[in-house]
């Protein structure tokens, strides 16, 4: 979990933040801190869009890559959230079952 202090007009006290996407805690991490420096500085600020409106990257493409690299398989696809690559794999199990007849 992330723990954040308060921002000075209350009250001192250390606050849990159990909805943050930083759950592993890497938000200042120095090595991640870097990373995104050197990002920033050779790709830019903003996504410019979602990617399905703006396109790929070379920076998806190369993220696609390495995780599929790293568990050895042919192709890997990033999700915006859990919550599409949930939606997107119930979607896609729930016509394939369909379309076999299964449901």
């Amino acid at each position: 979990y992330v723990s954040t202090a308060s921002d000075g007009w209350q009250e001192e006290k250390v606050v849990h933040v159990w909805c943050s996407s930083d759950y592993l805690g890497m938000n200042f991490h120095p090595t991640v801190v870097e990373a995104a420096k050197t990002v920033l500085c050779n790709s830019g600020v903003g996504a410019g869009g979602p990617r399905t409106i703006f396109g790929n990257s070379s920076l998806h493409n190369t993220l696609e890559s390495t995780l599929a690299d790293l568990h050895q398989k042919p192709e890997a696809l990033m999700f915006t959230s859990g919550y599409v690559a949930n939606d997107t794999a119930l979607t896609f199990l729930g016509r394939s079952l369909k379309s076999k007849g299964l449901v």
